[in-house]
């Protein structure tokens, strides 16, 4: 299940996919929300994403001694 952002809607990623069927661009990689079409990168992308910076801010502070 996945939980928008936005709007706070919870659906599962089938429901995702059929409102992306009108873009050009399918493919991209992002989840659609069918409540409000907002569209933003999956949890464990954005997980990892914050997780590498995170990191990255350790290491430029000396965090990881």
């Amino acid at each position: 299940m996945i939980k928008c952002p936005l709007c706070g809607n919870i659906f599962d990623e089938k429901e995702s996919r059929s409102g992306c069927m009108g873009c050009g661009k399918q493919g991209c990689g992002l989840v659609k929300c069918p409540n409000c079409q907002y569209e933003f990168p999956p949890e464990k992308e954005v997980e990892e994403k914050t997780k590498g910076l995170i990191e990255r801010i350790k290491k430029l502070f000396g965090g990881n001694k």
